[in-house]
């Protein structure tokens, strides 16, 4: 395997994570929209809120940490219109 399939790989990999990572999240929040829209309240509902919303900001880091300095700076470069 040469270095750019390794990358692809490690790419594939980190995007699947993500993917379930997201998910679960997602899954979490419609559990609790749904018992607060049912009126049902519960204690532990602000620190499930508050997990949830950590969750989020390590995937945040997670996923922004993976992109390297280059892809970065080439995206800029075409989002700007550069050569």
């Amino acid at each position: 395997m040469n270095g750019p399939e390794l990358q692809l790989l490690l790419t594939d990999a980190l995007l699947l994570d993500a993917v379930e990572g997201v998910d679960t999240i997602a899954n979490r929040l419609v559990d609790l929209y749904d018992r607060w829209n049912a009126g049902v309240r519960d204690d532990n509902d602000i620190a499930l809120l508050a997990q949830v919303l950590t969750d989020l900001g390590w995937w945040s880091g997670r996923l922004q940490g993976a992109i390297s300095s280059a892809t970065t700076d080439e995206l800029d470069r075409l989002v700007s219109g550069g050569a």
